[in-house]
């Protein structure tokens, strides 16, 4: 069986795994006065133990990744969305320093079960650390105020300054470390913690990547899921700071999003498809602008130092104009991304990537669902030939045809980075060419924009405006020249082999 007839990576856990969750299960039921984690909450513990070690053991470079996509993507009748999410949320948190508004899992849930998240996360984080301890080497002894942890040897990851320590601190309270023989204890696992576990969780599946054979839908989710990830972090370091790099890397993660939303939009209900790429398109607007601003005082920078010294300050006045219309994008950039609007969206948007069968199209005429390798094929060769259709005009059409065939181009880069996991290696070789005439038509594009811009600031009289721009007249030109063969690289017969060698793989 090759690897993309594999669904997911099936982990038949093993004594290891099954000792994590014992442990776990042992904390949970002797330390209920410290928690107060309502009962009905331990087998959700359990599952996350066993998703967490099966990540591990199926060697995922990201196991709280993998463990949390696991608990997503198995079936489990008994768990409502909001609890299959608080179980996904600890096992997403099983790292030193827990990313909130990172996790969209966690980003939707209510106040009470984001407590109840992260109290488990601390469950399973000690109870990971107590793996490095025989059953019969520790003890738990807890009351309201303080839990008592009695082993029979220090341990590192139970000092007073190791993560799991510190976490049970923040979200449940005081914990103690006693080291005592361990012929004064009596062991916590055997006289709490039954054997049974659920039959169904001798076997996890674990999603590491997108498979040809797996449904579409599902799939997907967890693509667009990985992407949202993305889109949040880079959303937190543009708070944090200036980076020109941040906010290029922002509305990249919301173009990407946007273009993967359309491509699998016959898998989900039209309606939630326009709301959620209403909202990407909303966000992305004003990234756009500062993003601008940031390319052309990045370009007028070079320009600048390559002048001789005495004529760069002829620069002054349109750098100054720029820098400040920057600064009033990027407020009303920041006040944009704390809206109450935006914050609705991505609740929104983050359950609906968590919530397996949420909003998914009727089933097609089989009665059973597309698999990736039943529709990435039709989706990807669509996008190639929306963007083969400029072939006629591109070269002669004026820099409006242009533009739209760049971005045409990164529907079809998106595309297949978005399958490239169940495309194999071989779908890599066709994104070198494609990034080459986006960023030939980017510089072709870039110089209008430029020209268009400084009209609005009123300095296209300016003698340094007026020097820069015939400077980018002549980049223009030179980019213009190279573009034949650019484009022969990408509509040329040699891609399209390539393009159905890569297709015909699924």
């Amino acid at each position: 069986m090759s690897p993309n007839d594999e669904v997911f990576t099936l982990v038949t856990t093993t004594d290891a795994d099954r000792a994590l969750a014992y442990r776990a299960l042992a904390l949970f039921d002797a330390t209920y006065a410290a928690h107060g984690l309502a009962p009905d909450t331990r087998p959700g513990l359990a599952l996350a133990a066993i998703c967490y070690a099966a990540a591990r053991q199926s060697g995922a470079s990201r196991p709280e990744v993998a463990g949390r996509d696991a608990v997503l993507a198995t079936p489990h009748a008994d768990l409502s969305p909001e609890q299959r999410c608080v179980v996904a949320s600890a096992v997403a948190f099983q790292r030193t320093r827990p990313r909130r508004r990172r996790e969209p899992a966690f980003l939707w849930l209510s106040s009470s079960a984001q407590t109840a998240a992260l109290r488990l996360s601390a469950l399973l984080m000690l109870a990971d650390a107590l793996c490095a301890l025989p059953e019969s080497a520790f003890q738990i002894i807890c009351t309201a105020k303080v839990t008592t942890l009695r082993i029979a040897q220090p341990l590192a990851g139970l000092a007073a300054d190791a993560a799991p320590v510190k976490r049970w601190h923040r979200a449940i309270g005081l914990l103690q470390i006693e080291v005592v023989p361990a012929e004064t204890m009596t062991p916590s696992v055997d006289a709490l913690v039954t054997r049974e576990l659920p039959v169904a969780w001798g076997v996890v599946s674990v999603p590491l990547g997108l498979h040809a054979a797996e449904p579409l839908d599902e799939g997907v989710r967890r693509i667009l899921r990985h992407q949202f990830e993305r889109l949040l972090a880079r959303e937190e370091a543009v708070h944090a700071g200036e980076a020109a790099e941040e906010v290029h890397q922002l509305r990249v993660a919301t173009r990407r999003l946007r273009a993967s939303l359309q491509v699998v939009a016959p898998c989900f209900e039209a309606q939630q498809i326009r709301r959620f790429r209403r909202g990407l398109r909303r966000v992305a607007a004003n990234l756009a602008t500062v993003r601008d601003r940031d390319v052309f005082l990045e370009h007028l920078h070079t320009y600048q130092a390559a002048l001789p010294e005495a004529e760069r300050d002829t620069l002054t006045r349109l750098l100054t104009a720029v820098e400040h219309d920057r600064a009033g994008a990027r407020q009303t950039m920041l006040a944009s991304l704390d809206t109450a609007r935006y914050q609705r969206f991505k609740h929104a948007f983050a359950a609906f990537l968590t919530t397996p069968g949420a909003a998914v199209a009727p089933l097609p005429e089989t009665g059973v669902p597309l698999r990736v390798r039943d529709a990435a094929g039709s989706l990807l060769w669509a996008r190639y030939e929306g963007l083969r259709a400029f072939a006629p005009v591109l070269l002669t059409g004026g820099d409006e045809v242009q533009h739209r065939a760049r971005i045409a181009g990164k529907h079809l880069r998106y595309t297949i980075e978005c399958f490239a996991e169940a495309l194999g290696e071989s779908a890599i070789t066709l994104l070198a060419p494609l990034a080459t005439v986006q960023e030939t038509l980017g510089v072709l594009q870039d110089e209008v924009t430029a020209r268009a811009y400084i009209a609005t600031l009123h300095l296209a009289d300016d003698p340094g405006a007026h020097a820069y721009l015939a400077s980018r007249s002549a980049e223009r030109a030179r980019h213009l020249a190279a573009l034949p063969d650019h484009w022969e690289q990408v509509i040329g017969a040699s891609y399209r082999k390539r393009l159905l060698a890569v297709l015909a793989a699924l």
